[in-house]
């Protein structure tokens, strides 16, 4: 349907064509070897013609030191391209004069006079182009919409009615399957304009689509029409924004400059409207116009400024409870941990879970948990303030950094947090299968650099988790210090026998995690690399923490394997009597030698896991349960 419309324009036989004058113009200045002399007489057989072209030439629009008395003089002082392009000029003067009311025609010439001063400043300036292909290509760039009017009459009036002049060609495709700058290509290909000019007519509203070498005489004329709508029809604060971001992107133009520069354009506006007989009213008010460009800019800098700072917020902010995520945790902790370093400062690190928060979910339903979780971390927030930051760090864990307070003062934070979570029972009445309320309480680990001497951010998270252990076997509900833990003995018996599953594959270790708890009645932990594993072990070993009852290792792991895992527990004091289960997604007979020989309870593939899942789990339980019973360093 485009291309049937399109064909309609351009075979309609009541479309002007160039006058005999300029098709011999164009003709003979395909030859760059062109005699002057012989292009000064074409164009003096039409005197009205050559009165008019000398006429703008002599103006002040082309800045003469001296005048000219004929078109060979005009020609030696500005090229035959300028004279070209006056030449074409006055022929489109022409051949729109027969164009009826109902079109807009002194609309489009203001728009087309300032866009075409416009074209040939920008050319001038920034070098880009040819400053009289730029002045043609801007002032026959709208020609598309005098012709698709000829042919179409008062449906075409009809679909641009009311419409700015940038938002046209959308319109024009959705209606007629071409646009204007699509169909002036064509007709300015059929008049026989050079190629460049063709080009820029073709994408002066798509100047980012232009392929080959006519990129800057494309963005000239786009830049010239952007303009010339802007001095022409009224500027709109957006679009004119648009205009000050694209001169800057383009070209470097900074708004003092363009404001400069519109002055100028606008100034000779007048003046070449003058010699093409138009009238394109006052002169805008270019002050007022860039002020609101810039207002309109810093607008958009500020809402630009608040999304980022939404975005950033949202990427460090878990969606449930409202605290920093563990995202945000690894990075306040590691930055506190250096300053804590370079300046001698003291950092403290609490780590708390709610207590038997399991049983939460299962009695009650995961909205339950859900509501817990999200009231934990605003009581705990409204305490710490200032303070510090508090970080969901996985599952119902909690952490918050205290840069700059001791083991004292940590404690005492801790234990008013303690105190605020368990002196007000929690508000579950909005949760459908939940009580009114819910009594909650919370088991707080505290590590500071002051109390225990560590040497990375892991092995405080170690201590601090340790001591999380420490506070659960004493009785729960209370704060403990890393390295004033004391043992103590568990209230829980073989619920609280602890697995923890090293494998960098979520989905397999989830499922893994989920049959153990299920099936083997076990607590678990899921850590995604062997080193983590490793850096929480230490801390632990250092603050005299409880040690994991087994630990099931997947082999194949980036950085540090299970074999290599393995080997460290084994070579350490205080980790070498940890069980230790070996998974493997392929057959190895050294990795299994090596783990026998380092006494693995079992080296198992995770076929056979998935085979023969009651044996192994049996196993995986019986040998937790045998380190618990033989208290074998855990």
């Amino acid at each position: 349907m485009g291309h049937s419309n399109l064909d309609k324009v351009l075979s309609c036989r009541s479309l002007p064509s160039l006058p005999s004058v300029a098709v011999e113009v164009l003709e003979l200045t395909r030859d760059p070897d062109i005699g002057i002399d012989e292009l000064a007489l074409v164009v003096q057989r039409d005197p009205g013609l050559a009165a008019r072209v000398l006429r703008t030439i002599n103006s002040s629009y082309y800045r003469l030191s001296h005048p000219c008395a004929s078109i060979d003089r005009a020609m030696t002082f500005l090229g035959v391209n300028a004279v070209k392009s006056l030449v074409l000029g006055f022929s489109l003067l022409e051949i729109s004069k027969g164009v009826d009311e109902r079109f807009d025609m002194r609309s489009h010439w203001r728009r087309a006079i300032y866009a075409a001063s416009a074209a040939r400043h920008v050319a001038e300036v920034t070098a880009a182009a040819d400053p009289d292909d730029a002045f043609t290509a801007a002032l026959f760039q709208d020609m598309g919409m005098v012709a698709t009017y000829i042919a179409l009459g008062e449906e075409y009036v009809r679909a641009i009615s009311g419409l700015a002049h940038r938002g046209l060609a959308p319109v024009e495709q959705g209606e007629f399957g071409f646009d204007h700058a699509e169909a002036g290509a064509a007709l300015a290909s059929g008049w026989g304009l050079p190629e460049q000019v063709v080009v820029a007519i073709a994408h002066h509203h798509r100047p980012v689509d232009v392929r080959g070498g006519f990129g800057g005489l494309v963005r000239c004329g786009a830049l010239g029409a952007t303009m010339g709508e802007m001095l022409g029809d009224g500027a709109d604060r957006q679009a004119m924004a648009d205009l000050l971001m694209t001169t800057k992107n383009w070209f470097g133009t900074e708004a003092d400059d363009l404001e400069s520069m519109l002055a100028r354009i606008a100034a000779g506006s007048s003046t070449l409207a003058e010699m093409f007989e138009q009238d394109i009213g006052q002169a805008p008010d270019v002050r007022q116009i860039m002020l609101a460009a810039n207002e309109r800019l810093v607008e958009q800098q500020l809402a630009s400024d608040r999304r980022a700072i939404e975005l950033q917020r949202q990427a460090d902010t878990d969606a449930l409870t409202g605290a920093a995520n563990r995202k945000r945790f690894d990075e306040i902790a590691r930055v506190a941990f250096a300053e804590a370093g370079r300046t001698g400062s003291a950092l403290t690190l609490l780590l708390f879970d709610a207590d038997r928060f399991k049983s939460i979910n299962d009695t009650h339903g995961h909205g339950a948990g859900d509501a817990v979780l999200a009231e934990l971390a605003a009581r705990v927030t409204r305490v710490i303030g200032s303070l510090g930051t508090v970080c969901r760090y996985g599952g119902e864990e909690f952490a918050v950094v205290i840069p700059g307070k001791g083991a004292a003062a940590g404690k005492a934070i801790a234990e008013m947090v303690r105190a605020s979570v368990a002196e007000t029972p929690f508000d579950t009445s909005g949760v459908d299968g939940a009580p009114e309320e819910l009594a909650v309480t919370i088991s707080v680990g505290v590590a500071a650099t002051d109390r225990c001497g560590v040497d990375s951010v892991e092995a405080l998270v170690g201590v601090a988790d340790a001591a999380v252990y420490a506070a659960k076997n004493g009785g729960r509900n209370r704060v403990c210090v890393g390295g004033d833990e004391t043992e103590g003995g568990s209230e829980e018996g073989v619920d609280e026998l602890h697995v923890m599953i090293v494998d960098d594959d979520a989905l397999a270790a989830m499922l893994l995690q989920a049959v153990i708890t299920k099936r083997g009645g076990l607590k678990t932990d899921v850590v995604a690399s062997a080193g983590e594993v490793w850096s929480h072990l230490q801390g632990r070993v250092k603050a005299g923490g409880r040690l994991p009852h087994l630990i099931v290792s997947d082999q194949n792991m980036p950085g540090m394997s299970g074999i290599d895992l393995l080997e460290k527990l084994r070579s350490t004091e205080g980790t070498r009597q940890i069980p230790f289960i070996l998974i493997s997604a392929s057959e190895d007979e050294c990795a299994s030698e090596r783990a026998a020989s380092l006494g693995a309870a079992a080296t198992v593939l995770k076929r056979d896991l998935c085979r023969e899942l009651n044996k192994w789990i049996h196993l995986i339980s019986s040998t937790a349960r045998s380190c618990e019973t033989g208290k074998a360093a855990c």
